[in-house]
């Protein structure tokens, strides 16, 4: 199978491409999507990872701030 596309005058050019949906093409979109996913996958845990350890440094922050705890008396 042929795929064209027609060119714009003296913008762009006219291009013609040899496409075939062969199971080495279907293994290659296969493992692309695989390594998209793993990709995305990791990166969601790094930044669960980061606001998690932010709000855990912002907790700790608080809690030094606020000692001795609202409406306990110092001796």
């Amino acid at each position: 199978m042929e795929v064209c596309q027609t060119g714009i005058d003296e913008v762009i050019p006219a291009w013609c491409v040899d496409f075939e949906a062969s199971p080495s093409f279907i293994l290659q979109g296969i493992l692309e999507l695989i390594i998209l996913f793993a990709f995305g996958w990791v990166m969601y845990n790094v930044f669960k990872y980061m606001k998690k350890r932010k709000m855990k440094k912002k907790r700790k922050g608080n809690n030094q701030s606020e000692y001795p705890p609202i409406g306990w008396k110092k001796i």
